[in-house]
């Protein structure tokens, strides 16, 4: 598959992508996307929607090295959100 059309359907799907679009971007087939996500091996977590699965978009372009969003912090408990709140972690103590 063409990087550029990676790309393009990247950015033009949602917060979620169906599995068959997720296997275009990763260039398998759809049965082998399927696969993988019923066996929890895709590189990206899964979601069931009812009958439907789907992948996480944002998760899928990092897979791809298509993540065009700046990394934040890589510490554990801390995101360029939780900086803002003067350090608060998610369990509410300061960091």
């Amino acid at each position: 598959m063409n990087p550029r059309d990676a790309r393009r359907i990247l950015e033009a799907a949602g917060p979620t992508m169906s599995i068959p679009d997720a296997a275009t971007v990763l260039g398998i087939s759809r049965a082998h996307c399927y696969d993988l996500a019923r066996q929890g091996e895709l590189p990206v977590r899964v979601l069931r929607l009812g009958s439907k699965i789907v992948v996480l978009t944002v998760e899928l372009r990092r897979v791809v090295g298509l993540d065009d969003q700046p990394q934040g912090d890589l510490r554990e408990g801390t995101s360029p959100r939780s900086r803002s709140r003067g350090g608060v972690t998610p369990s509410g103590s300061a960091a």
